[in-house]
């Protein structure tokens, strides 16, 4: 039953470290991509937009200055970067845990620091996100709303 465990898990935590490496690859060789993004979002570009009434009341906390986004999305790059990594050794460290290499505790420690390091990052995606756009933008609606649909 460990053996099968472990194995669950090394697959749990290399999906999303494949998935997290994928994107960090992206965002080393094509950053301009999603750079562009993360500053119009930290700008609150489309909220000024879409939503100036809104906008008004948040607008100080919109970051315009461009040295301050490259530098931001610099950052998440390398958040993501080291939780991609540590994902990676805790596959590796799983694996070896199966053939009796290093112990269960050792990589499962090392997978969930990953999973962690993982969840920080998308973690602050959303905090971020929620700080500086109107949920709005984003068509999300809670939970706890009706949702009208015309047909």
């Amino acid at each position: 039953m460990e053996t099968t465990v472990l194995a669950a898990q090394a697959l749990a935590t290399g999906l999303i470290g494949a998935w997290l490496t994928l994107g960090v690859r992206d965002n080393i060789l094509h950053p301009a991509v999603n750079e562009t993004y993360t500053a119009e979002v930290m700008a609150m570009t489309r909220m000024r937009a879409e939503y100036p009434d809104e906008f008004a009341h948040v607008a100080h906390r919109a970051v315009t200055n461009r040295a301050v986004q490259k530098w931001a999305f610099r950052l998440v790059v390398a958040a993501e970067l080291m939780a991609a990594l540590v994902l990676w050794a805790g596959v590796i460290a799983l694996l070896l845990a199966i053939f009796g290499t290093v112990s269960v505790e050792t990589g499962q420690s090392v997978a969930l620091i990953g999973a962690m390091l993982f969840t920080a990052v998308w973690a602050g995606f959303l905090i971020i996100l929620g700080v500086t756009e109107d949920p709005r933008f984003y068509g999300l609606t809670p939970m706890c709303a009706p949702i009208h649909v015309s047909v």
